[in-house]
């Protein structure tokens, strides 16, 4: 069951899935489900995102400065510094952009408040999916685990979800 980011609550494709889901295991009462909430990179950009040290972070990551040099064929600033050939006495020279990719999901490490929240809402997602099959399904509680997954950092994995297991 895919989630959008960040989401929690459950859409009408999930609980028509569900009710689905329901009537079969109602005709099994054997069986059990483990439900286990996963969160990955996509939470976690959106979360992050969210905050405002983490645009900070990007923003320090898009621009890079070496301390100590000064600019390719640009003016020092020092008296009696040498210009390029043709350059007015006292004219700024356009720096060039040196492109730095912002730092990856996957290299940058989480908050302990950003991986409980990231667990809360793995929770969350796995608990409204019990909570539907026993009140909307009339299932007994007993017959469901709740597990949750370790955060997916990777880029380009599977969308956040819940997975079902009979």
């Amino acid at each position: 069951m895919v989630f959008d980011p960040l989401a929690t609550l459950l859409s009408a494709e999930h609980e028509k899935f569900l009710t689905q889901l329901a009537a079969s295991l109602t005709e099994k009462p054997c069986s059990r489900l483990i439900i286990i909430g996963k969160v990955t990179n996509r939470d976690i950009m959106a979360l992050q995102r969210q905050s405002p040290a983490y645009a900070g972070t990007i923003a320090a990551g898009l621009t890079e400065e070496v301390e100590g040099e000064e600019p390719a064929g640009g003016l020092s600033g020092v008296e009696g510094a040498q210009t390029p050939e043709g350059a007015l006495e006292g004219a700024l020279l356009p720096q060039p952009e040196i492109p730095v990719e912002p730092p990856s999901i996957e290299d940058m490490p989480l908050t302990d408040g950003e991986r409980e929240e990231l667990t809360g809402l793995a929770k969350d997602r796995a608990e409204n999916v019990k909570d539907f099959l026993v009140e909307k399904g009339g299932l007994d509680s007993e017959r469901f685990f709740i597990l949750y997954s370790e955060v997916e950092k990777e880029a380009g994995g599977p969308p956040p979800r819940v997975e079902l297991s009979i």
